[in-house]
């Protein structure tokens, strides 16, 4: 298991939250997400043989949600 924690700056609302959390729990090897709106922060925990940083990032990307590195 690996964790990584994202900084999401145009996540503002539960809706945005929602469907964030459903895309991400919806790849193979998320095992859980976890999100703080007011702080703007994605906590993943995956598995890494079955999901990289690259395959969140595009999904994260596909949604519209830029991550702040």
């Amino acid at each position: 298991m690996k964790d990584i924690i994202y900084t999401v700056p145009e996540m503002s609302c539960e809706h945005c939250v929602k469907t964030i959390k459903n895309a991400l729990l919806s790849l193979n090897g998320i095992n859980n997400v976890d999100i703080d709106l007011k702080e703007k922060k994605v906590s993943i925990i995956f598995e890494p043989t079955l999901v990289s940083d690259s395959d969140i990032r595009v999904e994260l990307d596909k949604l519209g949600y830029a991550i702040l590195d």
